[in-house]
């Protein structure tokens, strides 16, 4: 039996069972979606009035900034409502104009454990207590995963003692880039960001399996990230877990500065999401005809990625399914989401 792709434009609406948490920074009192100790004080978390990364009138973003010249930050910390083995997390993001990328910071991302340790560094987590992914450009000046983990290699002064950060690909030297299948490789590269330019970050966490032995047990944690829409990952093979109770259960929006050099100028969030499937750029399906959507139009024009946001060879032969479709041709692609059915 011949078996015919038949692909219909599904809302997003119909994805609400994966979502886990999201905003667009314009609710009455967005202070009450976030579980941040301080309350998000004005001066470093501030609402402002801003057309954001779809230039729409009358939108919102927050704003995170520091002092000039002084350590410290800003931060929105979500407590997601149950705790996960798998999570995806979106948002857009700016460095404002005038931002100094070349003082020593950290940015956000997806931690898993205890909250007590959120934001904690220097030291390599057991496997029992947590682990933390942050994609930020902070070092290299271009995205990469800075990420505390169990199996953490690259930054430690002792096998069980004091550790820094894996950077995720490695762009750091062949003193801290040991493992090849880490390293960065020589195109493309992770983007470099600018100050005044949205991007749309996506990142995804797998704790993969909780062991005490690699050496009988393959752990399978997976790390991976997309810069609008573009895959640079994934990092797999990760020992993140010693135990199953260790899962995915806040996400950290943070920039934190520390060398006292950073200017006043932060960072802008908007449209965050939270969900255990693949999310992509926000859709805007409305701004392609018809013609533009049809099978025969997207083969060979676009890349085509499952729920877990590995990409697909071809159009062809897909199983019955979700897929997300990104749309090239301009400079911002466009992701839009299909089932498949045969």
């Amino acid at each position: 039996m011949k078996h015919k792709l038949i692909f219909i434009l599904l809302p997003v609406s119909l994805l609400a069972q994966a979502a886990l948490f999201n905003t667009g920074f314009e609710e009455a009192d967005w202070r009450t979606l976030w579980n941040d100790y301080d309350n998000n004080p004005a001066g470093s978390n501030d609402l402002i009035a801003d057309p954001g990364p779809f230039n729409t009138p009358g939108n919102h973003v927050m704003r995170l900034r520091s002092p000039a010249g002084a350590r410290g930050g800003a931060d929105l910390v979500k407590v997601l409502s149950s705790t996960y083995t798998r999570v995806y997390a979106r948002w857009y993001q700016k460095w404002e104009t005038g931002y100094n990328f070349s003082a020593g910071c950290h940015n956000g991302g997806l931690h898993a454990g205890n909250r007590n340790y959120l934001g904690s560094s220097d030291n390599r987590p057991t496997g029992s207590d947590w682990f933390s992914a942050w994609l930020e450009p902070c070092g290299e000046n271009r995205f990469h995963f800075y990420a505390y983990y169990r199996g953490m290699f690259m930054d430690c002064a002792n096998p069980v003692g004091s550790c820094w950060g894996d950077h995720l690909p490695c762009m750091i030297g062949s003193g801290y880039c040991t493992k090849p299948v880490y390293n960065a490789p020589p195109m493309p590269l992770p983007p470099a960001p600018v100050a005044g330019q949205w991007y749309c970050i996506e990142i995804m966490a797998d704790a993969g399996v909780a062991t005490t032995d690699t050496s009988s047990v393959r752990p399978q944690g997976i790390l991976n990230f997309w810069v609008d829409g573009v895959e640079y990952g994934p990092f797999e093979n990760l020992w993140l877990r010693t135990s199953d109770a260790i899962k995915i259960g806040i996400l950290y929006l943070s920039l934190f500065n520390h060398d006292n050099t950073h200017s006043t100028e932060g960072i802008m969030v908007d449209e965050v999401a939270v969900s255990t499937n693949y999310i992509g750029p926000k859709a805007g399906v409305e701004r392609h005809s018809p013609e533009l959507l049809s099978p025969a139009a997207l083969g060979g024009k676009a890349a085509v990625y499952d729920l877990r946001g590995r990409k697909m060879q071809s159009l062809e032969g897909l199983p019955n399914g979700l897929y997300f479709i990104r749309l090239p041709g301009t400079n911002s692609p466009v992701t839009i989401k299909r089932v498949v059915l045969k």
